[in-house]
């Protein structure tokens, strides 16, 4: 966002920005980014369940975990060019 900055454009405004991981959010280097929420503390009871055998069933299959998209000021509407 600040290298954005740097040459004149903003997110948001032209240029859509976003992360993954809500963290990167309130840490203060850009308090608007959109980001992807992740629920870290599912991702790590599901990894030790799968390590202890408590899902048999999954063994060698994909894992969804719930993620949530947080939208705020540095992603905007498409520009038509």
């Amino acid at each position: 966002v600040r290298a954005l900055e740097g040459r004149g454009l903003h997110a948001g405004a032209g240029v859509s920005v976003a992360g993954y991981g809500d963290e990167a959010a309130t840490e203060g280097s850009y308090r608007q980014l959109t980001s992807v929420r992740v629920n870290l503390r599912r991702i790590g009871e599901m990894a030790r369940d799968c390590l202890l055998g408590k899902h048999p069933d999954k063994q060698g299959q994909a894992i969804l975990v719930e993620t949530e998209l947080v939208i705020r000021e540095s992603t905007g509407p498409a520009q038509v060019v």
